[in-house]
């Protein structure tokens, strides 16, 4: 075995699929959307996270069609998604998801799928709140904060040493108000901060939450 994690989240993997045209690249259904990287064999792998027009809830089961032309992927809410099976490169920005969800008609017939009209976010959303650290062992620190907004996209979680200098260490998708920070080092006090973000920007930051594992 190889361990191919590398920059993914510390989320559970819940569909995982082979492009049939060009084996390196993978494709990958999480708890936190849908990712990709277009050379599994590198060392290490890079896995970029693709949503364009998909929404921000779990991936739950990935296929290809018959003719390796397309993928789709099945969400938590029973939705399926379809877009067109990329090249070497990967998704280009041109590349749109197509939603695809079937509306029952009378007689057991299947009416031609509508896709949804998006609605942008008119606001900012509410800051999280209550955000604290706890020590799950040596390496690593779980936090936990109050999702205060209805209208997030997700949440950035930054990190510092030092209290004064935060960088951001990674990100979540909507409702979502936990994550665990890993590869930490032992006697180390760290400082967090979380803030929610949409298309509008983002919102002011949350307390800061120190620990030292």
């Amino acid at each position: 075995w190889v361990n191919k994690t590398a920059n993914l989240p510390n989320v559970p993997a819940h569909s995982v699929i082979v492009n049939p045209n060009n084996r390196k690249q993978v494709f990958l259904g999480t708890a936190l959307g849908f990712y990709y990287t277009n050379d599994i064999d590198a060392s290490p792998v890079t896995w970029v996270r693709y949503q364009n027009n998909l929404p921000n809830t779990i991936i739950q089961y990935l296929t290809v069609d018959r003719g390796a032309t397309t993928l789709g992927a099945f969400t938590y809410g029973r939705s399926l998604y379809t877009i067109q099976l990329p090249g070497a490169g990967g998704f280009g920005s041109s590349a749109t998801p197509t939603p695809v969800t079937p509306t029952p008609t009378p007689g057991g017939a299947t009416a031609t799928p509508v896709p949804p009209t998006a609605t942008p976010a008119s606001s900012t959303p509410a800051a999280p709140t209550s955000l604290t650290a706890a020590v799950v062992n040596k390496t690593r620190i779980q936090l936990t904060w109050v999702d205060t907004s209805n209208n997030e996209t997700g949440f950035r979680v930054e990190r510092s040493i030092n209290g004064g200098s935060y960088a951001e260490i990674g990100t979540t998708g909507a409702n979502v108000t936990s994550i665990t920070n890993t590869g930490l080092t032992r006697g180390v006090t760290y400082y967090y901060r979380v803030r929610a973000y949409n298309a509008s920007g983002n919102s002011t930051y949350s307390n800061v939450a120190s620990t030292t594992p």
